[in-house]
């Protein structure tokens, strides 16, 4: 109801004129592949010249913010950079940069990865999500996580908007999309796409299995229908 999103701070705006948005929430950006292959998977189910009127990318590396997300953003004004990474609550985290790549410059970078159907190849692991730090990892780099429950309830969500959820987050989905039912958020998303990385750790997997049961069980129980898609 208006009340209880109320008492979560969401700003739910009563209907009315507003035409039916479609959002894409999309954690863990990385070089825009994410954000441009689902732009072609529904951009034929859509009027406007683009697929999302709203897209809002979590990232925070910054050499990729720069080298390739900057310019998606100036090319479509309806794309939104969130330069930190996702997670359940905000948080001081640590992260790290593929030191393989440590001594590539920009042009050396680009043509190495010209980010079309895979990632951009950049080990970005919270140190948090089950000992990811490897033979790979270079320099930690200390970041702000945003709790991604408490943002999302803070923008401008109306009642006939539609939105889609990308999470690709490498080993932290368990975090966030606990969060995310935790705050009665499960029958707010028309699609959901999840990479599951439960070949990381046994840990991981343990809460992977969890967390997914228990989203499909809770998007059973809303009113409209609920895609759950892996990512």
């Amino acid at each position: 109801t208006n009340e209880e999103y109320a008492k979560l701070g969401w700003q739910w705006q009563e209907k009315g004129s507003e035409k039916e948005r479609k959002i894409l929430l999309d954690l863990g950006a990385n070089c825009g592949n994410s954000y441009k292959k689902l732009q072609n998977t529904h951009s034929k189910y859509h009027s406007s010249h683009r697929a999302f009127d709203m897209s809002y990318l979590f990232e925070w590396n910054p050499r990729i913010i720069r080298l390739y997300l900057n310019k998606l953003a100036e090319a479509d004004k309806g794309v939104r950079l969130i330069p930190y990474p996702a997670w359940g609550v905000d948080k001081n985290m640590t992260f790290y940069a593929d030191k393989r790549d440590h001594d590539k410059d920009d042009a050396t970078y680009l043509k190495q990865y010209p980010c079309k159907s895979l990632k951009v190849n950049t080990f970005n692991s919270p140190e948090d999500s089950g000992g990811m730090h490897n033979s790979r990892s270079g320099e930690p780099i200390e970041v702000q996580a945003v709790g991604f429950p408490g943002w999302f309830v803070k923008q401008d969500i109306r009642p006939n908007d539609l939105l889609y959820l990308k999470v690709d987050i490498e080993g932290a989905e368990c975090s966030v999309l606990d969060a995310w039912m935790d705050m009665g958020l499960t029958c707010s998303v028309q699609e959901y796409y999840v990479e599951w990385h439960d070949i990381f750790t046994a840990e991981i997997k343990k809460c992977a299995t969890k967390t997914r049961n228990r989203l499909r069980a809770e998007a059973e129980k809303c009113k409209h229908k609920i895609t759950i898609e892996v990512w």
